[in-house]
């Protein structure tokens, strides 16, 4: 069936650890996710959309159209949302470079520099990696 994560927020807390989220955008855009957990930082860009066509979380929910109660229906396409998003999470990792061709999101500055700017801090705070 599923965990029954409600949105993006709950999703990232699922991941564990300390997580530092920024949304960059209104109805589409940008969450940068910095997660502490230990000694080790991971980071993460997930884009997001206002319907089940450019967002992923809106085209896997089987939430209800008249309510705010989830459906008693099958959350795995969530739940392999939350997989996917996890397994892209970049574990002790310093972020790419501004306009890093093999990151899409690197081109957005706004972005490219708050996920920097966390991840530097995060380490500092962290301290040494096992």
């Amino acid at each position: 069936m599923g965990e029954k994560y409600d949105g993006y927020e709950a999703i990232i807390k699922s991941f564990g650890g300390t997580a530092t989220c920024e949304w960059f955008g209104d109805y589409q855009g940008d969450i940068g996710v910095i997660i502490t957990d230990g000694s080790s930082v991971g980071w993460l860009v997930i884009g997001y959309g206002s319907c089940s066509g450019c967002d992923a979380f809106e085209a896997v929910s089987p939430w209800c159209s008249h309510g705010d109660d989830p459906c008693d229906c099958n959350w795995s396409g969530v739940q392999e949302l939350r997989d996917s998003l996890f397994s892209q999470i970049k574990w002790n990792e310093a972020p790419p470079e501004p306009n890093d061709p093999n990151e899409w999101w690197s081109f957005d500055g706004e972005v490219q520099s708050w996920i920097a700017a966390e991840y530097a801090k995060a380490v500092l705070t962290a301290g040494p990696t096992p």
